[in-house]
């Protein structure tokens, strides 16, 4: 049996363990409270640690790391320090955060952008994905989706009526979102669960006075189309001449309806 008062597989006894559970600690509070991290690194995880690896990766009653810790309190210096160490940027604690979501809320693109390189992934359900970016379109938090979309968070997630939040930028005119979500690779031509795109979002839009026409060009540079039926077509751009509305008529044709497009009577 083994020495009750040695660590299995170390050379530390009962005593020197906790002691580096302590340093643990410590090294988790400096982290916390600002203090020169290197320092406090090189004083507490020496080279030759009899536990390489075991302080870097150590977490609180939450199983809120170091890392975490680290990126919450905005120093750079000390995440790199630990993912050097080999501290785990994928860990997450007991409330679902990881050190990329603090990284986020803080607004943190270099250390987003490392994280990333370390192999840190916000590796949401379709759900929450489409809640948290669907919020940060219609508010037009352009900088959040590209952090959101660099995290690895699915642009084209979709909720229960499977609009995505490209609708969501489409419809409510915020140009800035939707040339991000455009550029992280969400689908221009996405359909809801009314067949709507959001080509036919971007036409409501600015029928509405959210936005200018230039929109309806925007989507249609990057490949939008309405994917309306002929005879719905035909009906929608018959109403709008019957109501004299000239402008909702230049909109949908700049979009690419077919003019000539005809109802069930061929009218």
């Amino acid at each position: 049996m083994p020495d009750p008062l040695t660590l299995p597989g170390t050379s530390l006894s009962a005593p020197a363990a906790v002691a580096v559970q302590v340093a643990a600690l410590i090294l988790l509070l400096y982290t916390h409270i600002s203090l020169d991290f290197s320092r406090a690194f090189s004083l507490l995880l020496p080279h030759d640690s009899p536990l390489p690896g075991q302080p870097p990766a150590s977490a609180d009653y939450d199983q809120r790391s170091g890392l975490m810790l680290s990126v919450g309190g905005g120093h750079f210096s000390a995440v790199t320090t630990l993912l050097g160490a080999g501290a785990p940027a994928e860990a997450v604690d007991a409330f679902g955060g990881s050190a990329l979501t603090e990284a986020i809320k803080l607004r943190r693109k270099d250390m987003v952008d490392l994280l990333v390189s370390a192999g840190a992934k916000l590796d949401w359900p379709v759900d929450r994905a489409s809640g948290t970016l669907c919020q940060a379109a219609t508010e037009g938090d352009t900088g959040l989706i590209e952090m959101y979309a660099a995290a690895g968070v699915d642009v084209n997630a979709g909720d229960y009526d499977a609009r995505r939040a490209i609708h969501i930028a489409a419809a409510d005119g915020q140009v800035g979102a939707l040339k991000a979500l455009i550029g992280a690779g969400a689908d221009v031509n996405a359909v809801d669960r009314w067949s709507a795109t959001p080509m036919l979002e971007a036409i409501k839009a600015v029928a509405a006075g959210k936005a200018d026409p230039t929109l309806v060009d925007l989507m249609k540079a990057v490949g939008g189309h309405l994917v309306v039926g002929t005879t719905e077509l035909s009906g929608i751009l018959c109403a709008a001449v019957q109501a004299k509305d000239i402008a909702l008529l230049e909109l949908y044709l700049r979009a690419g309806a077919d003019a000539s497009a005809g109802d069930y009577d061929a009218r």
